[in-house]
């Protein structure tokens, strides 16, 4: 062989290697088209993900009331831009996703770096379901990213210490500046997990295990998720928060948490929390701003990407 060939040889070999898929595993779960594949060598992520697509599916899909006769795409992938590169899309995840939903496309993203990946993987099943039973229309981020973590079973110590520490020092947000889309810090995204996975739980209580579905068949037409709430459940949402406010300032359930995590943090967080709130409406025209560019990359998205 001619050297003068092999940089065009390699050239012609090199995009061969780097987009090397595993062949499509197709399976049929509760009236679902499900596809996978994944980055060549992880076959054996493929035989998991479809384990975990025949375990939860159904489940998630009638909690949600999701309709049936659907398609979705699970692509498993080494690194978080991957599947970006390849559809020539921006590539868009934060560093700390574990996986990503994309409702446009019908398709979930995982990246099973992460060792809890196959409930991330049912996390973002949940939010497949979520855009399925609302119509494909918006619904607000942390009602979406609440009833993910809540399906998915992903109550920890770890998010219960954060949203005690947060409701102690007043650092929760308010529920609009959460609605567009979370902050991309991974420390103020926590807290929004944290505080969108307790409203959910909260909901849960007062309006009854369906009240999710209830929802979401409310938003399936296209209403807003305030007219939903009214309609659903004969009360304003801003009243349910109100309320829900107040039962966390008289409720001292997370004293415990608060104090096991030690008076000197708490302290610090109170600080934190306390410039938090000075830059709030900074962090409001931020978060407005990043929903707007999403909508001009993504101009005929239904919703936002949303991360696991």
């Amino acid at each position: 062989m001619r050297w003068y060939l092999m940089p065009i040889l390699l050239c012609l070999w090199m995009p061969a290697v780097a987009s090397a898929r595993t062949p499509v595993t197709e399976l049929v779960v509760d009236e679902t088209t499900f596809s996978i594949d994944a980055a060549d060598g992880m076959g054996g992520f493929v035989r998991a993900a479809a384990d975990v697509v025949n375990a939860e599916w159904a489940r998630v899909r009638r909690e949600l009331g999701a309709p049936a006769g659907r398609s979705v795409t699970i692509s498993i992938e080494r690194n978080n831009d991957d599947w970006f590169i390849r559809n020539n899309v921006p590539s868009m995840p934060p560093e700390w996703a574990a996986g990503l939903a994309l409702p446009w496309a019908d398709t979930i993203l995982l990246f099973p770096g992460n060792p809890e990946w196959e409930s991330t993987l049912v996390h973002e099943l949940a939010h497949i379901a979520v855009d399925f039973a609302a119509g494909e229309h918006r619904v607000p981020r942390w009602f979406n990213e609440g009833t993910a973590l809540h399906t998915a079973g992903q109550a920890t110590f770890e998010r219960a210490q954060t949203f005690a520490r947060s409701a102690a020092a007043d650092g929760l947000f308010d529920f609009q500046d959460i609605s567009g889309g979370f902050p991309a810090s991974g420390a103020q995204a926590e807290v929004a997990y944290a505080q969108s996975f307790q409203m959910v739980a909260d909901l849960k209580r007062d309006f009854g295990p369906d009240i999710m579905a209830r929802l979401l068949a409310a938003m399936s037409d296209g209403t807003d998720f305030s007219t939903a709430f009214q309609r659903t459940t004969g009360g304003a949402f801003e009243d349910y928060v109100r309320a829900w406010r107040e039962r966390l300032v008289s409720d001292t359930n997370w004293a415990p948490i608060a104090i096991a995590a030690g008076v000197a943090w708490c302290l610090v967080m109170v600080a934190v929390f306390a410039a938090y709130r000075a830059r709030r409406r900074r962090t409001r025209a931020r978060l407005a701003e990043l929903e707007r560019r999403e909508n001009e990359l993504f101009p005929t998205d239904p919703d936002d990407m949303t991360f696991g």
